[in-house]
C-alpha cells in the first residue's frame, strides 16, 4: 500500500473491531390499527396497541481496516488511496535519475528549445515543466498505471482544462495514450487541436497556437502532417477521412465534441423547417406523433413509480421494513420488464408511423441528434452533405390521411393502468394483512 501523503510503501495495516449496541422500543402499530378498524370497527383501533412498549436490543460488529505510514505517520484508508494523487517526476527536476534519456533525441530537442519565452507566453500559466502538485494528474490513472509514472519522466503537462501530459515518448489526452510514432495528423481550428481524431480543447486560440508550436518542436515535423482550418466544416471533412487508430476513449473523439453536435442539430433544424414549408401536413403529423409518443410513455412510467411506492408503504406498514424492501426488488424487476416491453413496442410503433412523414435523410439526422454526446456515431459525413440539405427523399413521400384518434389510445391505456394498479395493490394488501 502506498501512502497518499508522502508516497512511501512502508505502511502497516491495522484492523479494528467495534461492537455497537442498538435498542428500540415498539410503539403504536398503525398497520394493525387500520386492519382492526376494517374488521372490528372503531374498537379495532386498539389492535394498534398490541406489542407496544416491547423493547428489542441487538448488537452489531463493525470491522474497519486502515494503514499507518511508517515514514510520515499519516493514517489512511483504502478509499483515501483510491483518490490519492499519482506521484510523478518531471525530467528537468530529475535529470540524474533518468540517464537513459540523456541521448534521447526527443528529450534533447525539448531541452534545447525550452526557454524563458515558454514560461512567459500565453501558455506559461498552464504549462507545467517543473515539479508541481500531484493532484493535477489524478485523471490520468486510467491511461497509465502507477509504475509507468514512476519510470517515465514527464517533459511537461498542460492544465487548461485539457488534461494533457507529454513524456519523452508519449502524449496522453484525457484517457487516450499516443506513442509519438503513432501520431501522423495534427490539425488546429480556432482553440481546438486534434491529434488524429482526438481533441484537445484550450480556453483561447492563442494558447492552442502556442501548444502547437511546442508539439512541432517535440514531434518529427517530417513524419507528422500539420494543417490549420478556418471553418469547422473543413475540419470535419478532414477528420472523417482519417482512419481511426482504434483508441477507445469516446470522450475525446470528434463525434462527442460540441461542434459536431451543433453541426448535426443545425442540419436537423433546417431539414424540419424545409418539410414544414413544403409538406405542412407531414410536418404537423410528425410533431403530433412526437407529442403523442411522450403522452403514452410518461403515464406508464409514472404508474410504475407510484405502484412501487404503494407496494412499499403497504408492506412496511403490515409486514416490516425488510419484507417491503424484498417486495420492492421483486416487483420492481417484474413490472420493469413489463414496462420495458411496453416502451419498446410503443417506440417501434411510433417510429414506423413517423417514418411515413419524413424523408429518410432527415430521420437519420434526427436519430443522430437524439443520441447523447458519447453515443454519437459521427456518421453524418460532409461528403454526403448535399443529400441532407436537399432532402431528395421528400419527393417520394406519399400523400397521407389524418392520423387515427389518439384519444381512444389514451383512454385504453389509462383504463389498463387503473385496473392493473387496483389489482396489484389489493393483492399486496391482502397478503400483508394475512
Amino acid at each position: 500500500m502506498r501512502c497518499p501523503k508522502c508516497g512511501s510503501t512502508d505502511c502497516q495495516v491495522f484492523v479494528t473491531n467495534n461492537v455497537k449496541i442498538h435498542s428500540s422500543t415498539k410503539g403504536f402499530g398503525g398497520g394493525k390499527a387500520c386492519c382492526g378498524l376494517m374488521m372490528l370497527g372503531p374498537v379495532g383501533v386498539l389492535c394498534g396497541m398490541c406489542g407496544a412498549g416491547k423493547k428489542k436490543t441487538w448488537s452489531e460488529e463493525e470491522q474497519k481496516e486502515y494503514w499507518i505510514c511508517q515514514n510520515c505517520g499519516s493514517k489512511f484508508t483504502q478509499i483515501d488511496v483510491k483518490f490519492a494523487p499519482v506521484p510523478v517526476r518531471f525530467y528537468l527536476d530529475n535529470v540524474n535519475e533518468f540517464a537513459e534519456y540523456e541521448n534521447d533525441p526527443v528529450v534533447q530537442k525539448f531541452i534545447k528549445n525550452y526557454s524563458e519565452d515558454w514560461r512567459t507566453s500565453v501558455l506559461g500559466d498552464v504549462m507545467i515543466v517543473r515539479q508541481s502538485s500531484d493532484k493535477k494528474f489524478l485523471k490520468h490513472k486510467d491511461s497509465c498505471d502507477e509504475k509507468w509514472f514512476e519510470s517515465t519522466p514527464l517533459l511537461f503537462a498542460v492544465e487548461d482544462g485539457t488534461g494533457v501530459i507529454v513524456t519523452g515518448k508519449d502524449i496522453i489526452i484525457d484517457t487516450v495514450r499516443f506513442a509519438f510514432r503513432d501520431i501522423s495528423y495534427v490539425v488546429i481550428q480556432a482553440a481546438t487541436i486534434y491529434i488524429d481524431t482526438y481533441c484537445i480543447r484550450f480556453s483561447s486560440s492563442d494558447k492552442a497556437e502556442k501548444f502547437l508550436e511546442v508539439l512541432k518542436i517535440i514531434l518529427d515535423s517530417d513524419k507528422v502532417h500539420y494543417e490549420k482550418y478556418a471553418s469547422y466544416e473543413e475540419l470535419l471533412t478532414y477528420l472523417q477521412d482519417i482512419q481511426d487508430k482504434g483508441n477507445t476513449s469516446q470522450a475525446a473523439h470528434f463525434s462527442s465534441q460540441p461542434e459536431y453536435e451543433d453541426f448535426v442539430r443545425n442540419l436537423t433544424e433546417k431539414g424540419l423547417e424545409k418539410v414544414k414549408q413544403e409538406r405542412p401536413q407531414h410536418y404537423r403529423n410528425y410533431m403530433q406523433a412526437e407529442q403523442d409518443e411522450k403522452m403514452l410513455r410518461m403515464p406508464a412510467l409514472a404508474a410504475y413509480v407510484i405502484q412501487l411506492v404503494f407496494i412499499f408503504l403497504i408492506r412496511i406498514m403490515f409486514a416490516g421494513f425488510w419484507n417491503a424492501v424484498f417486495n420492492i426488488v421483486i416487483w420492481g424487476a417484474i413490472l420493469g420488464v413489463v414496462l420495458f416491453f411496453y416502451d419498446s413496442k410503443t417506440g417501434t410503433q411510433f417510429e414506423e408511423e413517423k417514418g411515413r412523414y419524413l424523408p429518410p435523410e432527415l430521420l437519420t439526422l434526427i436519430t443522430e441528434n437524439k443520441l447523447s454526446a458519447l453515443q454519437k456515431t459521427g456518421s453524418i459525413r460532409i461528403a454526403e452533405l448535399d443529400q441532407y440539405e436537399q432532402l431528395s427523399g421528400m419527393e417520394r413521400l406519399q400523400e397521407i390521411n389524418d392520423r387515427e384518434s389518439f384519444r381512444q389510445k389514451k383512454i385504453n391505456l389509462y383504463g389498463l393502468l387503473a385496473v392493473a394498479f387496483i389489482c396489484i395493490t389489493v393483492f399486496h394488501f391482502l397478503l400483508a394483512c394475512r
